[in-house]
């Protein structure tokens, strides 16, 4: 079983990925701001030409590290609402982790 400081390695090394993480091509990964009451890390992968919008929430309770994905044919223009939907859900497990 992991430990606890082996979930908060895990959620630190996503952290530290994405702030390395410049992109290629067309690509573009942002970190943004969401409230899920734990230690979490929330952020999107969108495109500078077209549509496509991935958006992860990475959230650790305890020794548990909790990972959602969506995915629509959206822009970062338009994030907020897969964030909020994400962070909707995490809101809802993270008290049965």
């Amino acid at each position: 079983m992991p430990s606890v400081d082996d979930a908060v390695r895990a959620v630190a090394a996503i952290r530290t990925a994405l702030q390395d993480c410049h992109g290629e091509d067309d690509s573009v990964w942002t970190a943004h701001r969401a409230d899920t009451g734990e230690d979490s890390v929330t952020f999107t992968l969108s495109y500078r030409k077209g549509l496509g919008l991935s958006t992860y929430q990475v959230t650790r309770v305890g020794n548990a590290v909790l990972f959602l994905v969506g995915y629509g044919e959206g822009s970062l223009a338009g994030a907020r609402a897969s964030i909020d939907g994400r962070t909707a859900l995490t809101t809802t497990i993270t008290p049965y982790l």
